[in-house]
């Protein structure tokens, strides 16, 4: 839709200010969700999924208005990105204000590191790869570096602060949980290699035609058997 309807300049500078602000308004409800969790506020009222509250973690896995933390991790991805290159490009300020722009990306890195999407930090190292390949030049500047570890060391502190402030066991839940030692239990990890090993099975007896896009349930349960 965003390529369909920006054709000129002045549509797609007024589709990333919404862009920005909806990211704003999106970072400020993750940490509102969280916060209303450690102070106790039910579910009803922090809009947090059963599961993804303080029972599981010690800690709100936020997820704002996205049906899991995953989703919204990965959300995250666009704001930051755009924040990123319109800061290396110098063109911020054409968008979004930039002192606002760098409150806007801390707020989104704790939003991110608080979703605990093990996958999603695969990916934002991924994403950090490509970027050093890329934009070395304008990243590999001293300034830069400076910038990016005081962003870091913000980030972490933030991120560190609100777990020890959550149940005594939210530090531990949360390194545990990067460390994968639930990989023995529980649906994180043991359904999900028990399903890609059932998936690969299914690719080895359907291999050119497959079993159809979202039929893997069905083609799980023999349902129906045809």
């Amino acid at each position: 839709v965003m390529s369909m309807v920006i054709e000129t300049e002045e549509d797609l500078v007024l589709a990333l200010k919404g862009l920005l602000w909806g990211a704003l308004v999106a970072s400020v409800f993750g940490l509102y969700q969280f916060l209303g969790d450690m102070v106790g506020l039910p579910n009803s009222v922090t809009f947090l999924k059963q599961g993804y509250d303080s029972s599981t973690f010690g800690f709100a896995r936020v997820q704002a208005g996205a049906y899991e933390p995953l989703y919204f991790a990965n959300y995250i991805f666009i704001p930051l990105s755009v924040l990123l290159f319109l800061n290396l490009n110098g063109r911020i300020k054409k968008v979004f204000n930039r002192k606002l722009s760098i409150v806007l990306g801390l707020l989104l890195l704790i939003n991110f590191v608080l979703a605990i999407s093990r996958g999603a930090y695969l990916a934002a190292g991924v994403t950090l790869v490509i970027l050093l390949i890329f934009q070395a030049k304008r990243f590999l500047t001293f300034k830069n570096l400076l910038i990016a570890l005081f962003i870091s060391f913000f980030v972490a502190t933030g991120v560190y602060v609100a777990l020890i402030r959550s149940e005594p066991r939210a530090l531990d839940e949360f390194v545990a949980h990067l460390k994968i030692e639930d990989r023995t239990e529980g649906e994180s990890v043991v359904l999900r290699l028990s399903t890609s090993a059932e998936a690969i099975n299914l690719f080895k007896n359907h291999p050119l035609l497959g079993i159809g896009p979202g039929n893997f349930g069905p083609a799980r349960e023999d349902y129906p058997s045809d």
